[in-house]
Parts: structure tokens; sequence; C-alpha cells
């Protein structure tokens, strides 16, 4: 157990330091900040490590805090992929529903 806690902890810190070297040029007009950056990761390491409920949890938090966030489409994704594996495939095909709409007002944002 100590084991699994030290990786995760590992690479929480290097997929947050990764994000922040990543993101440090890309300037996000809603002021998304660091925080809300470890709350995405966090979430997509949790559904890599099977805890459906809080990547759900984590990942919602994020897109309620970021509507407009580089990575809400993706954490809306992933909620949908964790709904999936919990077999609620009614709510996984909603969250699903609502990436398509994010993406067509992300590619109607971008053309004008």
């Amino acid at each position: 157990m100590k084991k699994i806690l030290i990786i995760l902890v590992f690479l929480l810190s290097t997929t947050s330091l990764h994000a922040q070297l990543e993101l440090n040029s890309v300037v996000d007009k809603e002021g998304q900040n660091q925080d809300s950056l470890i709350v995405f990761f966090t979430g997509k390491l949790d559904f890599d490590n099977k805890l459906y409920g809080q990547s759900i949890k984590g990942l919602q938090e994020y897109a309620r805090d970021n509507p407009n966030g580089l990575f809400v489409a993706e954490a809306m994704y992933v909620i949908g992929k964790s709904y999936v594996a919990l077999d609620s495939m009614n709510t996984a095909i909603s969250v699903l529903e609502k990436i398509t709409k994010i993406t067509l007002l992300m590619i109607t944002e971008f053309c004008l």
C-alpha cells in the first residue's frame, strides 16, 4: 500500500509539473489556476486507478469551476467513460452528449 501511495504522489507531482510547464506559455482567458489543474489530473489518475466515483467527483468539480477551461471536454469524456465502467449507460450517454455540445461551441468560437 505504501508503495502504491508513493507512486501516486510521484505521478501526481510529475503530471502537475508537466502541466505547469506546458501551460506556462498558454494564457487561459478564464483565469484557470494551478489548483484546478491538480483537480483535473487527480481525477484522471483516479480513473486510471479504477476509482471511478472519485474520478467523477473530481472531474465534475473541474468542469463546474472551469466551464471554459483547457481540459473541460477531456474531463467530460473521462466522466462519461467512468459511468460506462460503472455500468450507468444512460448517465454516460447524457455526459457524452454534453461533450458534443461543448465541442461544437469550441469549434464555433475558434472559427469566429
